[in-house]
């Protein structure tokens, strides 16, 4: 039977069962109350309560069933680029052994034709070795005595215990059991139907185990943990092998491979000196990329990527810069909107002039008197000067009291203004900071093309002769 959990998302189904509880009490308690009123039947639908509480178990078993198989899933998915990557320096290898063999036999540097192969030399003629002892039940003969035990019809399956030998079951209670006096009591057809096992299936079975087995007997690893864990997962949702990544990052992703959303993350795995020491030491002393587990083995690619971090952060900044540019666009739009409103306004012009007028009418003969501008920073500071009567009152009181006196067109300076009103909704900094982040992309952009274009990567091919995707990028 199903328990239902006390917490608080089930809590409508606990009050349902109080309910029913109480109900079924009073029923008990009070004579002439029958089982449920004629209101009460006519206005909530039991079963339809009922369906929607099953349909509500439902879905939360289903939705834990998909839960666990998206876990499974994931770790398929790591286990099948694990093989892909050892399946390609598989081929890799046999790539290499290929060349090499094809270089050897069509080199002109042996002036000696070859002579045709000698005939095999043939032993002499002597007696056939003896055959070798026969087998019963696939066991060399020894000289334990065989059981004897009914041959199966067909393929059973294994039940693998822990064997004890004749010699080992003397003075223990094995050594008087008669078993094979029950196999007439056995119904042997229904054994090799219940236990039959299809031979094709476990050798697959043991296959898969053994690869699985060897992978994780072999893997190497010496980044953090917590740094492998995370690299992990972001290879199982970019879901493209080690090879795969680094070919589209050779040729700038033209093929659009590597969505925005994961390049960004790959720039949070970029391999430091650090680590790029450790894995050359590890490869260096197996001998093979191949023994290094998944997010190892992404880091040591990478690594063998010339300039990888500049054409990786080059990458985004390209896949990224529209998107960004097309939000800034707005922006900008907006405030070169309301600078245009501000400067053809004769309103404003005439505000300005009121307020320069009254400043340099209280700073005359002062510091700050005989300015021909001020910063409008300063409007802000209308509200500091007070009234000498009033001290609720300051001049930003008085200037609007003159427009509404002697100016009153000003008045309609707001509706001119409206799209200052806009534009004030963004923030400066903000909008700034994206401009030259901006313009600090597209630098860094130009600054790798040139380096390009001055043959620099050249020399780094150079040092790597063997880097054959490289060279043909």
């Amino acid at each position: 039977m199903r328990q239902v959990p006390s917490d608080e998302k089930h809590l409508p189904l606990w009050r349902l069962f109080d309910l029913i509880l109480q109900h079924l009490t009073l029923q008990a308690t009070v004579q002439g109350m029958s089982d449920v009123e004629e209101a009460f039947a006519s206005t909530i639908d039991m079963d339809e309560i009922l369906t929607r509480l099953h349909t509500h178990c439902d879905y939360e078993r289903l939705e834990n069933d998909m839960e666990r198989m998206k876990e499974e899933l994931d770790q398929e998915r790591v286990r099948a680029m694990e093989l892909d990557n050892r399946i390609a320096d598989l081929n890799d290898g046999r790539d290499s052994i290929s060349s090499r063999i094809s270089n050897i036999s069509s080199s002109p540097s042996d002036p000696c034709p070859s002579l045709s192969p000698l005939p095999p030399i043939c032993p002499p003629a002597t007696a056939p070795p003896p055959p070798p002892p026969p087998l019963v039940l696939g066991v060399i003969k020894s000289n334990e005595t065989q059981k004897r035990v009914p041959k199966p019809s067909g393929p059973l399956k294994s039940f693998n215990w822990i064997k004890l030998t004749e010699s080992k079951v003397k003075g223990t209670a094995w050594e008087f059991i008669e078993d094979e006096k029950m196999y007439k009591q056995l119904d042997l057809d229904d054994v090799a139907t219940t236990f039959a096992s299809s031979s094709q299936k476990e050798e697959d079975t043991d296959f898969y185990s053994t690869i699985s087995r060897r992978t994780r007997d072999t893997q190497v690893s010496v980044i953090d943990p917590r740094r492998y864990q995370n690299c992990t997962i972001m290879l199982s949702k970019l879901k493209l092998s080690h090879r795969e990544i680094r070919t589209a990052l050779l040729a700038m992703d033209d093929k659009g491979k590597l969505p925005k959303d994961m390049l960004e993350q790959m720039l949070k795995f970029v391999p430091s000196k650090e680590e790029v020491t450790l894995l050359r030491s590890a490869v260096n002393r197996h001998s093979s990329p191949s023994v290094l587990a998944l997010a190892d083995r992404y880091l040591y690619e990478m690594a063998q990527i010339p300039r990888f971090e500049p054409r990786l952060r080059s990458l985004y900044i390209i896949r990224t810069f529209q998107e960004r540019f097309d939000c800034l666009t707005p922006h900008i739009q907006s405030v070169t909107k309301a600078s245009s409103a501000i400067s053809s306004s004769k309103k404003f012009k005439q505000l300005l002039a009121l307020v320069l007028a009254l400043g340099n009418h209280l700073n005359y003969g002062k510091r700050n008197g005989n300015a021909f501008g001020f910063d409008l920073t300063s409007l802000n500071r209308l509200s500091d000067v007070k009234f000498s009567h009033r001290s609720d009152r300051t001049l930003l009181h008085y200037v609007l009291q003159v427009v509404e006196n002697r100016l009153p067109e000003l008045g309609k300076l707001r509706r001119e203004l409206a799209a200052v009103y806009d534009a004030a909704r963004y923030n400066r900094n903000e909008v700034l900071a994206e401009i030259r982040s901006l313009e600090q992309g597209i630098t860094a952009v130009r600054s790798e093309l040139t380096f390009m274009k001055e043959g620099a990567y050249q020399e780094q091919i150079s040092q790597d002769p063997t880097d054959e995707e490289w060279k043909k990028v």
